[in-house]
């Protein structure tokens, strides 16, 4: 399938891997990996955490040397990175910042001014110098320099800052929005190949959803590590596995790419015990002949053959992590209350007059915009936060576990990660914590690692598994998907489910808050709205009451002539439309390709099969299907590339 892909593609490969292969210590990540990208991909990078999504990463951007193999990119192209965390902060504004991915510009109007100054002070100017003149006005008018601020403005309000914040010092800004700026300035410098490291960890669902659109509309190549299911299916159409030191490609969505490894996986473990049963056969024939004179040649012969015969490699089968936590002790009925209640920073109100009434059982999301108050509201809830006005109260035998994003950054550095587990769980708990503290990603001799040396994503999973060991009956939960792969998640998730307390949660997970949520509270203009029910329905019943706005808005404004900027906007519409009709179409083909090049490599192993048993008239029939199946595979390629030339050709037409 790799090769057909690739004879598809031609030239057209921006990055490629050949043999790649790195190893820590005595540990191998990978080895002979073989991998091939074309130009504006967008492919989500999976695997289990410590398999070496980063560690790739970090090599495509040649920040790492591999042990073996090459790396090649046409001349000139860039790459740009952004990690999951430690960033370090720079002393200039946030618009300077965004700035500065504009280096290209800046220099090409310094050269420019430089060659302009040349030919002002020469009395005869060189034509080799005038030719420099207009070749580098030619690239800086190729940058589209008046579309820098407006850019530069979509970018940064599209990832959640607000204008007035345009020219504060990003020393200011916490380092999650920190790491927002780092996304930014990527994002403006247009690299050809754009290295994301968990992008969606410190964004909230807004912030994703524009995202999930700039990059899904972005030409640029774009390889990512993501644990968010939802934004993988709207962004990539491409998943590439990293398992077992291999990488596996599957063109489709995350949702796809599930069914197809289920799939791959049961026709892994059905040649795995053909090969086994093969095997047996082959070792039971040579101990039945191994003395026998006549049989001896081909005793040997079946030696040879078992000495070079080799079992594929199955992956550990996933199933279903079961983590039981401590059973708290029973909460009374009314839990948490919030009556009038009010709270801000300063002369800054978050919301007033709010009333809340938290109940046992409820597993209750709070969402809303960014800076809407959720986190506030979630501080009030855990007492950690006054009131400005309102009361607050809490139930009979309420026991609150709070977690935020500082609580990693409270645990004991001296402790390892089993005694920090240790301290926290009841006595006969301890016998569980090491599957415990694997299911969290600690296996091994990582649990013996200080707390000290741990990093950020590490702290923090490792604090709300403390939280959870402590036996609390209500959770305050404020982002705890936060640098949880998705194996991970699930854990937390059957395990949250599984609680038999009280739950409130802020999450920018779609999936986690779906799965999860009984009860969705919305924060906004300073009030909550209640919803019954799982996110989902919250959605359906938010799009109803736009609905039922438009169906208000005044007859007259639906006959008014359009202006010429509408008819623009409807103009674009209709292309984006027919594009988005067009890459249902590339998909189905993709899709079609891959099940017509798996049918051929069966054949074709079938032929090698009948071939070398004697079998030449079987062989001879089966050739005939291998002919039609090339032909319809020839055709598929070809409709395929026609449709890929019809989006290329709409996305011109889209940005006219």
């Amino acid at each position: 399938m790799l090769y057909c892909l690739l004879a598809f593609f031609g030239e057209r490969a921006l990055l490629d891997l050949s043999g790649v292969s790195m190893r820590f210590g005595a540990r191998t990540l990978f080895e002979g990996v073989d991998w091939h990208v074309a130009p504006g991909e967008k492919v989500g990078l999976l695997g289990d955490n410590g398999v070496g999504k980063t560690t790739l990463l970090r090599i495509i951007d040649r920040q790492l040397a591999p042990e073996g193999g090459r790396i090649s990119m046409p001349a000139g192209f860039r790459t740009g990175y952004l990690p999951q965390a430690g960033i370090e902060p720079s002393a200039r504004t946030l618009h300077e910042e965004a700035l500065q991915a504009f280096g290209d510009i800046n220099a090409l109007k310094a050269r420019l001014e430089e060659l302009q100054f040349e030919i002002d002070h020469s009395c005869d100017p060189d034509p080799a110098l005038l030719n420099r003149y207009a070749d580098t006005g030619q690239q800086l008018r190729a940058f589209d320099v008046d579309r820098m601020e407006p850019r530069i403005h979509e970018v940064l309000t599209g990832l959640g800052f607000g204008r007035e914040e345009f020219g504060r010092p990003l020393a200011e800004f916490s380092g999650g929005w920190q790491m927002r700026a780092a996304l930014a300035r990527l994002l403006l410098s247009s690299p050809d190949i754009m290295l994301l490291d968990e992008p969606t960890n410190y964004l909230d669902i807004e912030a994703r959803v524009w995202l999930a659109e700039f990059l899904r509309e972005c030409p640029r190549c774009v390889i990512m590590v993501c644990h968010d299911r939802h934004f993988l299916d709207r962004t990539v159409q491409r998943v590439a596995d990293l398992e077992n030191r291999t990488l596996t490609d599957y063109f489709t969505n995350y949702s796809g790419y599930v069914r197809e490894k289920l799939k791959r996986m049961e026709l892994l473990h059905a040649t795995r015990a053909r090969q086994e049963k093969e095997l047996a056969r082959q070792k039971r024939f040579i101990e039945r002949f191994r003395y026998k004179a006549r049989k001896a040649s081909q005793v040997q012969s079946r030696i040879k053959q078992l000495a070079r015969f080799k079992l594929v490699e199955v992956p550990h089968p996933a199933g279903s992590i079961h983590v039981v936590i401590p059973a708290p002790e029973r909460s009374g009925l009314a839990v948490l209350a919030l009556e009038g209640a009010s709270a801000g920073y300063g002369a800054r109100p978050v919301f007033s007059g709010v009333n809340l009434d938290v109940r046992r059982g409820d597993r209750l999301a709070l969402v809303g915009p960014n800076g809407a108050g959720k986190s506030t509201l979630m501080a009030v809830l855990a007492g950690r936060k006054a009131l400005d006005g309102g009361t607050r109260r809490e139930g009979h035998n309420v026991v609150l576990g709070y977690f935020e994003q500082e609580s990693a950054q409270l645990l004991d550095g001296s402790l390892t990660v089993l005694q920090t587990a240790e301290v926290q769980a009841p006595a006969e708990f301890r016998p569980q914590l090491r599957g415990l503290l694997g299911a969290f990603g600690f296996s091994g001799d990582d649990v013996y690692k200080k707390v000290e040396v741990l990093s950020g994503g590490e702290r923090s999973r490792l604090a709300l598994l403390a939280l959870l060991l402590s036996r609390p009956n209500v959770l305050l939960l404020d982002e705890p998907t936060n640098h949880l792969d998705m194996k991970t998640k699930d854990v937390l998730l059957a395990a949250l489910r599984r609680f038999g307390g009280t739950v409130v949660f802020v999450s920018h997970d779609r999936y986690f808050m779906n799965q999860l949520s009984t009860r969705v509270v919305e924060i906004g203009a300073a009030h909550i709205t209640d919803y019954p029910g799982d996110y989902e329905h919250f959605l359906w019943r938010k799009s109803k009451q736009q609905e039922t706005l438009a169906d208000k808005l005044p007859e007259e404004k639906e006959h008014k002539t359009p202006s010429a900027g509408k008819l623009a906007w409807q103009k674009k519409k209709k292309l984006a439309a027919r594009r988005r009709k067009a890459q249902k179409k590339a998909k189905a083909l993709q899709e079609k390709t891959a099940e017509l090049e798996a049918r051929l490599a069966e054949i074709e192993k079938s032929m090698e099969q009948l071939y070398s048993s004697g079998r030449h008239v079987e062989a001879a029939q089966v050739a005939q299907s291998q002919a039609a199946l090339k032909k319809e595979l020839e055709e598929s390629y070809s409709e395929w590339e026609q449709v890929e030339n019809e989006i290329a050709n709409l996305s011109g037409d889209e940005g006219k």
